[in-house]
């Protein structure tokens, strides 16, 4: 009997762990740990921002969705002993494994600008986007600063569609010409750490959108008494203030001494693999591609990567060599205001640069992005 253990149940995780138990042969184990029974769907934050998505429409409730034979822990992993294959959690005995999934994603660590908790607007949380709409209702105009922080971030793009969006937003609420939206970014260009390619897509929206862009931009501190951000070099005022937060890997991988200096889990970039028994995917994990830049941390990648982890670990299990590769391809949809929505087709292991390819944003491509909110939710149920 072989047991697999899947850590994580979002976007890649519950998938994974409900095929492999799907196609694995009756008598071997397979069991999900997850520590958030009600989750909801990230991606769909900014349609909450412009009124066009209400609470309860983006959450999925996780309690009893699961399939017979697989088993679901309500808990939080604490460490993983790779030597012993053993995972202590928080409330209850130690488990041991004998193929591990980690499919943990990343967590914001807010420790490192403490003073941006209490006065900005987080844009990657639902509470920040439900403070931000506060803040909106009795906005009448000024700076409004929206800042990457460091480096990496969660979905590189997300902040950037934020802006349009907000943008949109703003002029069909009459204030047209009594703001001025600026965003904060430590790179030279924006988005260069991904894409050339996208980095001139995505400013050629931003010119379209009157949207100023502060590049080489290292946020340091803020003094809300002044509302004034300091970056290295010089300092912004602010009225209104949006921001992606610090990342970090999760506490358990930290804590297993698996991942970097920042507690992301090097993998194989093909076959995902941290050693024979240990697999990980998506925001868990970090790796270098062929042009020498970091694979981004994004739900298009995960939705790719799942496939192949599931192949591998069920090669694995059955007795025979993980041969699936994941061969960096990844697609997503970025909102371009009006209802519009404009896809992009990835290959990030492009030898010299991760290529992008793009189509004429159409109101047609934004179905196909709700259909992908509607698979995310349709994985567990609604929320009353």
């Amino acid at each position: 009997m072989v047991k697999v253990v899947v850590l994580g149940a979002g976007i890649g995780g519950l998938v994974v762990a409900k095929k492999i138990r799907q196609k694995l042969p009756a008598g071997n184990q397979v069991i999900l740990i997850e520590k958030r029974l009600r989750q909801y769907f990230q991606p769909s934050l900014y349609w909450l921002m412009i009124g066009e998505r209400k609470e309860r429409d983006i959450y999925r409730n996780l309690a009893g969705v699961f399939p017979p034979g697989l088993e679901f822990i309500h808990d939080e992993a604490l460490e993983i002993k790779p030597v012993t294959k053993k995972i202590i959690l928080k409330n209850r005995e130690p488990i041991t494994y004998d193929i591990l999934v980690v499919a943990t994603g990343t967590e914001a660590d807010p420790a490192v600008f403490p003073d941006l908790t209490g006065v900005g607007h987080n844009l990657h949380t639902l509470e920040g986007i439900k403070g931000l709409c506060a803040g909106l209702n009795i906005f009448t105009g000024g700076e409004i600063a929206i800042v990457k922080t460091s480096l990496p971030d969660l979905c590189p793009t997300a902040l950037y569609e934020a802006a349009i969006l907000l943008n949109s937003l703003l002029i069909k609420k009459g204030l047209k010409g009594q703001y001025q939206l600026t965003i904060y970014t430590p790179l030279e260009r924006p988005l260069i750490e991904v894409s050339n390619d996208l980095n001139k897509c995505i400013s050629k929206e931003l010119d379209r959108h009157q949207i100023r862009v502060k590049t080489a931009s290292q946020f340091e501190s803020i003094d809300p008494a002044a509302q004034k951000l300091k970056f290295t070099g010089f300092t912004a005022p602010y009225d209104l203030l949006l921001y992606a937060p610090v990342y970090k890997g999760q506490t358990v991988i930290r804590n297993s001494e698996l991942g970097d200096e920042s507690g992301w889990m090097p993998v194989d970039p093909q076959y995902l693999y941290a050693a024979n028994d240990l697999f990980a995917m998506g925001d868990s994990t970090i790796i270098k591609t062929p042009s020498g830049k970091y694979l981004p941390m994004m739900g298009a990648v995960t939705t790719l990567q799942k496939n192949i982890i599931i192949s591998n670990v069920l090669a694995l299990a059955t007795g025979s060599l993980p041969d699936k590769k994941y061969k960096g391809y990844a697609s997503c949809f970025f909102d371009v205001g009006a209802g519009q929505v404009k896809p992009a087709f990835s290959n990030f292991y492009h030898q010299k640069d991760p290529a992008y390819y793009f189509l004429p944003a159409s109101r047609w491509w934004r179905i196909a992005r709700r259909l992908i909110e509607y698979d995310w939710l349709r994985q567990g149920k609604p929320i009353k």
